[in-house]
């Protein structure tokens, strides 16, 4: 298998339950969200992969897709199944459902996982952690599939035991990105209203 520098992980299998319909079906703005995200992300990794179980997203998109090992398991499941498919030394991991990423957040990820050599380099946003727009090595699957085999399907069970570095706002303002800028990027869409506030923000 060819391994590569970076990996895009766009992560599209969820039920989108909340939504009524296929969150990464939703178009935004000329694309749908999980072709904006795809996009986003070739911009900056080697090589991007989907992980959808939904023939419908699979065939809409010029990118390699993969289905869950384990459906429907949370995204600890959808990160796994990403690894497992292509080789890396670090991964994009990048939710649909946060379709107004941007390419320099994602570049800023990537420089701060080269430079510190963590395990896993999450943002902090208004005091949260924002583990699906973050960069992971790929010497976290092996505890990846613990946790899930232990039917730990949480990403914090996964924090207990790497090293995770966080990525706080100062990183991302002083390289020119404004905290407006910083709250779209990591709004995330999970009903129709919250999708209907992403558009008007587009308009």
């Amino acid at each position: 298998m060819k391994r590569y520098g970076t990996a895009g992980l766009v992560m599209a299998g969820g039920r989108s339950s909340r939504m009524g319909g296929d969150k990464a079906l939703l178009p935004v703005g000329e694309k749908t969200a999980a072709a904006r995200t795809a996009d986003m992300a070739s911009a900056v990794c080697d090589i991007v992969v989907v992980i959808t179980n939904s023939d419908e997203t699979a065939e809409s998109l010029s990118y390699v897709s993969v289905n869950d090992l384990r459906p429907y398991e949370g995204p600890l499941a959808g990160i796994e199944a990403g690894m497992s498919a292509v080789e890396a030394e670090w991964y994009l991991v990048c939710a649909c459902d946060m379709p107004l990423a941007e390419e320099k957040a994602a570049s800023i990820l990537i420089n701060e996982a080269e430079k510190t050599g963590a395990d896993a380099v999450i943002p902090v946003i208004d005091g949260r952690q924002q583990p699906l727009f973050a960069v992971y090595s790929r010497r976290v699957l092996p505890e990846i599939s613990r946790c899930l085999d232990r039917e730990e399907r949480s990403m914090k069970a996964l924090f207990r035991s790497i090293h995770v570095t966080e990525a706080q706002e100062p990183l991302f303002l002083e390289s020119g990105m404004t905290k407006e800028a910083l709250s779209l990027l990591f709004y995330n869409m999970n009903r129709p209203e919250e999708y209907d506030w992403i558009i008007s923000r587009m308009t």
